[in-house]
C-alpha cells in the first residue's frame, strides 16, 4: 500500500474498525515503512485511552433485573402457525409466476386447438387451386372472348 492510503486508515487500525484484510495490508505496510510507524506511534501518544467506567450493580438493581426476568419466564410465548410465518412477498411472487406459467400454457392450448380446427377446415374443403386439365392435357385458359363479349386489343 502506499503511504497516502495508509494515513487515512491509522485510526482505524487501531481502533479495531478495519476489515481483516485491511487490516492486515496496513500492518505489514507499518512494518515495512519507518515513516508511517512513527506516525502510528505519534497518534497513539496522543490518543487517550479511553475512559470505560466498570459497571456496578447495587441491590435495587439486581432485584429489579431478577423481576424482570421473571416476568418475561412467566409470559406465555406466543403461538404462531407454520403458514403464517411465511414471508407474503415470497407468497405472491410465487402466486405472479404460476399465474404467468397457467396464461402460457392456455395461450398454447388455445393456438393449438385455433389450428387445429383451421386444419381440419382446410382439409374438408375442396381443392379450388388444383390445375385441372382438359383431355388432351391443356389447362383451359383464363380469358375467354366470348364470355367478356369484346374481342382482345378493342
Amino acid at each position: 500500500m502506499r503511504c497516502t492510503a495508509v494515513h487515512p486508515l491509522l485510526v482505524g487500525y487501531r481502533d479495531g474498525e478495519l476489515s481483516p484484510g485491511e487490516a492486515v495490508r496496513v500492518r505489514e505496510h507499518l512494518d515495512g515503512c519507518r515513516p508511517c510507524a512513527e506516525l502510528d506511534d505519534a497518534l497513539m501518544a496522543a490518543t487517550p485511552e479511553p475512559f470505560l467506567p466498570t459497571p456496578t450493580v447495587g441491590a435495587e438493581d439486581e432485584l429489579r433485573l431478577s423481576r424482570a426476568l421473571d416476568d418475561v419466564r412467566v409470559a406465555p410465548p406466543e403461538m404462531h402457525h407454520p403458514l403464517f410465518d411465511i414471508d407474503a412477498s415470497r407468497v405472491w411472487t410465487h402466486v405472479a409466476w404460476a399465474a404467468a406459467l397457467l396464461l402460457c400454457i392456455g395461450w398454447g392450448w388455445s393456438n393449438y386447438q385455433h389450428a387445429a380446427m383451421l386444419q381440419a377446415q382446410l382439409d374438408a374443403a375442396p381443392a379450388q387451386n388444383e390445375t385441372v386439365l382438359d383431355e388432351a392435357g391443356f389447362r383451359p385458359a383464363s380469358w375467354a372472348p366470348s364470355e367478356s363479349g369484346s374481342e382482345p386489343g378493342e
